[in-house]
């Protein structure tokens, strides 16, 4: 399915409107949204399918996501200012520290 961002936000992007975000590739099944913030468009990254390193614990977790971006040398930032020359990743998740997506920042911010 497509999204359309008219019919924004969603059960599961509340905070999406029609004006805070746009399509820039359409879905695929080849690659998700980490794989996308790692620069790897031909492979679904994910426990059990692919992943950059061993979990840290039984459940997949936020940590799990920043040791995995950490294989390729991302580390933790403080904060989401867009900085020349640094390449910085948002980890999203539930209330229970469940991943739900990862997005990489743009260089206009």
């Amino acid at each position: 399915m497509i999204h359309d961002p008219a019919r924004t936000p969603t059960r599961v992007s509340t905070r999406l409107t029609p004006t805070n975000h746009r399509i820039t590739n359409p879905a695929t099944g080849v690659y998700n949204c980490l794989a996308w913030s790692a620069g790897e468009s031909f492979r679904w990254w994910e426990p059990g399918r692919y992943w950059a390193c061993p979990l840290l614990s039984a459940d997949f977790t936020v940590a799990d996501v920043i040791a995995a971006r950490g294989t390729d040398g991302h580390y933790l930032w403080p904060d989401g200012v867009l900085e020349v020359g640094y390449e910085k990743v948002a980890v999203y998740a539930d209330g229970i520290d469940d991943p739900t997506h990862v997005a990489g920042q743009l260089p206009d911010g």
